[in-house]
């Protein structure tokens, strides 16, 4: 159920430049924070920042792919409380990651973790400048088969439009079962594209039940939107939401 509460939470996001300060940051050992240049060279993360939109340009682009997405629709079936522990992997640059802090609210946190150490710099950058004080995100580094996660009892764990680029799918789900709760949730969000990741809801349910989770939910949430001047664009998404055994 969404609550008034995340309903005002929501508009907030949608109004707002910027919403969080002062995040601790979890990294892994052993894992490259530099990013590639033109030339295939390491830069520092501090360069890396300089060269992406500022906060209020990327808040604008965020809001463009509102249309596109529909988050509050999503939301709406993923059964998320105030309060929760959630680990959301392949956060990106946390398009998804500021409607999840939103529901969870102060007494609950978000883990957003990714394995591309400049996203999460730039998370972290997008998410500095307070706006209400929330501090609920902790960004965590990971790696290709592991989201490392720094606990164990989740609530659940969110993938959203990531999965389809995952390489080690497998290895990855049997690894990420143990930062779950005993009946904790996976819920993954995802278009089904052929011939990029060429997933589709029987390849989810096998790949699920091969690391001992079993479906609880799908649906079908793709949908047409508008490209402006009579054109209309589509957007495949499909929402499975998987139980650990």
């Amino acid at each position: 159920m969404i609550t008034k509460r995340f309903s005002r939470n929501v508009a907030l996001i949608l109004l707002a430049s910027s919403l969080f300060a002062s995040i601790p940051f979890v990294v892994s050992a052993g894992i490259s924070r530099g990013s590639p240049d033109q030339a295939g060279q390491r830069i520092p993360i501090e360069e890396f920042l300089k060269k992406i939109p500022d906060a209020a340009a990327q808040w604008a682009e965020d809001r463009k792919r509102d249309l596109r997405d529909r988050p509050e629709a999503i939301l709406e079936l993923l059964g998320l409380e105030p309060g929760m522990r959630v680990g959301e992997a392949g956060t990106g640059a946390g398009y998804f990651t500021f409607f999840l802090s939103a529901i969870v609210g102060e007494r609950g946190v978000v883990y957003a973790n990714d394995n591309d150490a400049y996203m999460l710099a730039a998370l972290e950058h997008y998410a500095k400048g307070s706006f209400g004080g929330l501090k609920n995100i902790v960004p965590v580094l990971g790696a290709d088969e592991d989201p490392l996660f720094p606990r164990h009892d989740l609530d659940m764990i969110v993938l959203y439009g990531s999965f389809h680029d995952f390489t080690r799918r497998a290895e990855w789900l049997r690894n990420a079962k143990r930062y779950l709760k005993s009946g904790g949730r996976l819920a993954i969000i995802d278009g089904y594209y052929p011939d990029h990741g060429a997933l589709t809801k029987e390849a989810v349910i096998e790949l699920g039940s091969q690391a001992g989770y079993r479906l609880a939910f799908y649906k079908d949430c793709s949908s047409e939107y508008d490209l402006g001047e009579g054109g209309k664009g589509f957007r495949s998404n499909h929402v499975h939401i998987l139980v650990r055994d």
